[in-house]
Formats: structure tokens, C-alpha cells, sequence
């Protein structure tokens, strides 16, 4: 449901503002420079403590300057596509851009990262997707995105500079660093008394039958069962990949596998489903639609990831894609986004522009203390990834 933008700024006085996100994102991914100290426990240490902390202050001392759409844009009578996660468009800043611009946008939803990355490899009809980070380094090396020209898209200047120039794309030469999030527990409390507070709470035998998990999103989901062992989401250890798959695979008869990671949410609402995998927007569904729900960031380590704006190499209209992306960068476009789909950005300004009721939300923007065990999930290496996708591949070969 979409939320009206706030209109006044909001008073210094009544908001509690943590490190600013330009102090804290620098520790969420290392600079292009240090992509050698990735690995480090104590760089590891830092920076996922610190990605705790990416609570910005929404309170600003005066207006906010916005920048003008970029020129080139305009008169433009074309039809671009955007591709994304479900939630990830709303129709009223696509109309306000069509009406600004002459450029309109059709929207093309996809279910999983899998789906979008193969789309984006194979020549999709697509101007411009959101992809996750851990997915940009494999697309940018088989060279099937474009470069980006920042003539056109002016408004990235309200992107955080902590944010610019990481390890997965020096320089920003292929995306523009959109939303982030993290990756909880969404839980049905009328049908459970007992507390479910870590991943490793699937495993209780009174929740047998009724747990949710990803059948689509390896990374997460391998994560998971990964997070519930005490290891890194992020591990490339043989032995510690293969426990959490022999994890998952004793779960798996006794459990509710959706190929469809959006599907959490209607999976709560109209099955017996107890707990499910799920995302911020997940919970403000099970909200609006009356259900008695919670979610839960596990004190055995919350996930968090973040999403970016791309442009195929195929698209023949680069120009209006990249007028798209400069007109979500806006503070105020962006505010309705992160309205529409519970989201934070990795955006300078857009808060103060955010209905007070979610920008002062824990669940949308979590506390320091709920994310004091979170982690973010990295690109893999080449071995690596080889080693999660065997693994996945016999976690699949055991679902019923």
C-alpha cells in the first residue's frame, strides 16, 4: 500500500539519529583498494559490526536542493523495461516519470536472482534491472553490462560516498548502489507460544511441517543453515559448506519450499505455516492484512544484502534507462519508494522525506542491537561459488 510523502522535515529534536551512513558504510564493503583484506577476521570483525549501524539521521537543517532532471531525457517517446523484484516498482513514480519525461516504463517482475541473472546474461528484453551485489561481479566479467554515463544521471551525487567505488565495482562503472535490506524470520505469533528467535529454531520438532524456506535463493537460504552452525554465510570451507547442506536436507521433508521468494507472506496468511524466511516487506503485508506477525532478525546472525541499479549491454534505449535511474535517485522519488516496498536506501537525503511511521521503524530500519550479529553476504570466489552451487544442487535433490 502506498504511503503519502511526508511533507515536513522533520524536527531534530524528536528524532534519535544514529551514525550517519556515510561514517558507518564505509565497513559494509571494503573499498576497491582493500579488496585484499576482505578476508581478514578482523576486517571481516569491523565492517559487519559496523553494517549494524546504517540507521541515518533523517533530520536535515534546511531544504533539500534537488537536482534538476537530466536534460537529455527530455521528449523522449519510448517504452523502457524495468526489471525487479515484484515490490521493487510503484505505478505513481513510473507515472510521474512518464508525465515528466515522455518516457514510459513497463515493469517485468522476477522470482529469483537465478532468473534475473540468466535474463540479463542471455539478451532479456531489459533497460534496466536491480540486481544484488553478489551477482555483479560474474555479470560485469562476462561483460553483459553497460557502462554508465554519469552526465546523465546527476542525482547520483545524493548516493553516499561511502557506497561508491567497492570492491564488486571500482568506480561505479557498471551500477548504481540502490537499496539494502536484511533477511529474518517472519513469524505467524498466534500459532506459536514458544519464542522462535534464531535460525536454529526451524529445526524444533513442534515446528515440523511448518516452516518456510527458499527453494530459489541458494545464497539465502544455504546462508541460513550456514548462520544456525556458526559459520559465515559467506563460507568457502568445503567441510562447513557440506554440514549446513546435510542441515537443510534433514529439514527438508519438514518443510514448505516456495519457488517464489515472494510468496512468504501469502504463505502466513493462507496456509498453516508457522515461520518463513522472509524480508521487512513480508512483515508490513502480514500487517496491513490484519495478521498477527513478527519479525525477527535470529541472534544467531541476521543477514543483510543490497541491491543496485544496472543497464544490459543489449538495451537499445540507454539514454531513457539512464534517465530512469537519475529520476529514482531523487530524495523525495526515493522517499515513495522506500514508502512502497519497506526498504532503505543507500541514499544521502531520501529519509527526512519518509513517513515518520517507517522511517522510525525498527523492522525497516533495524536498531544497532538487532544487527549486532548480522552479516553481509558477499560475492564468492570462483571456487567458492562452485562449492555452493554442488551443495545446493544436493539440498534441491532432497526436497520432496
Amino acid at each position: 500500500m502506498h504511503r503519502s510523502i511526508a511533507q515536513d522535515r522533520c524536527n531534530p529534536t524528536q528524532l534519535c539519529c544514529g551514525p550517519t551512513l556515510r561514517e558507518t558504510a564505509v565497513w559494509l564493503y571494503p573499498r576497491s583498494d582493500e579488496i585484499n583484506e576482505v578476508t581478514s577476521p578482523s576486517m571481516l570483525k569491523r565492517f559487519l559490526y559496523t553494517a549494524c549501524a546504517i540507521v541515518i539521521c533523517g533530520c536535515q537543517s534546511g531544504a533539500t536542493q534537488l537536482a534538476p532532471p537530466a536534460p537529455v531525457a527530455q521528449g523522449l517517446d519510448t517504452e523502457i523495461v524495468f526489471y525487479a523484484w515484484p515490490e521493487d516498482a510503484t505505478s505513481l513514480v513510473f507515472d510521474a516519470f512518464t508525465a515528466e519525461t515522455g518516457i514510459r516504463v513497463r515493469h517485468e517482475p522476477f522470482d529469483s536472482l537465478d532468473e534475473a541473472e540468466e535474463a540479463i546474461e542471455h539478451g532479456g528484453a531489459i533497460d534496466v534491472a536491480i540486481i544484488e551485489s553478489t551477482r555483479l561481479p560474474r555479470l560485469i566479467e562476462a561483460g553483459v553490462l553497460a557502462e554508465l554515463n554519469f552526465s546523465h544521471i546527476p542525482n547520483f551525487k545524493y548516493v553516499s560516498q561511502s557506497f561508491r567505488d567497492l570492491n564488486f565495482d571500482p568506480g561505479n562503472r557498471h551500477s548504481v548502489p540502490n537499496s539494502w535490506g536484511t533477511t529474518g524470520i517472519v513469524v505467524r505469533t498466534d500459532r506459536t507460544e514458544q519464542p522462535i528467535e534464531r535460525w536454529s529454531d526451524l529445526w524444533r520438532p513442534d515446528l515440523a511441517g511448518r516452516v518456510v524456506l527458499w527453494a530459489t535463493q541458494p545464497r539465502d537460504t544455504l546462508g541460513l543453515a550456514l548462520r544456525s552452525l556458526g559459520y559465515s554465510a559467506n563460507s568457502v570451507n568445503p567441510a562447513e559448506i557440506q554440514e549446513a547442506a546435510d542441515r537443510l536436507v534433514e529439514l527438508a521433508p519438514n518443510a514448505i519450499w516456495l519457488k517464489d521468494a515472494d510468496s512468504s507472506a501469502s504463505s502466513l496468511i493462507e496456509g498453516d505455516a508457522v515461520a518463513a524466511m522472509g524480508w521487512a516487506f513480508d512483515f508490513w503485508a502480514l500487517q496491513e492484512a490484519g495478521v498477527p506477525a513478527g519479525y525477527v532478525l535470529p541472534a544467531d546472525g541476521a543477514m543483510l544484502w543490497n541491491d543496485n541499479f544496472v543497464i544490459p549491454a543489449h538495451s537499445t534505449n540507454k539514454v531513457a534507462a539512464e534517465a530512469l535511474i537519475n529520476f529514482l535517485l531523487r530524495p523525495e522519488i526515493a522517499a515513495q519508494v522506500i514508502e512502497a516496498n519497506y526498504y532503505p536506501m543507500a541514499h544521502e537525503t531520501a529519509r527526512a522525506y519518509v513517513d515518520p511511521a517507517i522511517r522510525d521503524d525498527p523492522v525497516v530500519y533495524p536498531t544497532n542491537e538487532a544487527l549486532a550479529h548480522a552479516e553481509l553476504q558477499m560475492p564468492l570466489s570462483e571456487e567458492g561459488q562452485i562449492q555452493q552451487d554442488a551443495a545446493w544442487l544436493y539440498v534441491l535433490s532432497s526436497i520432496p
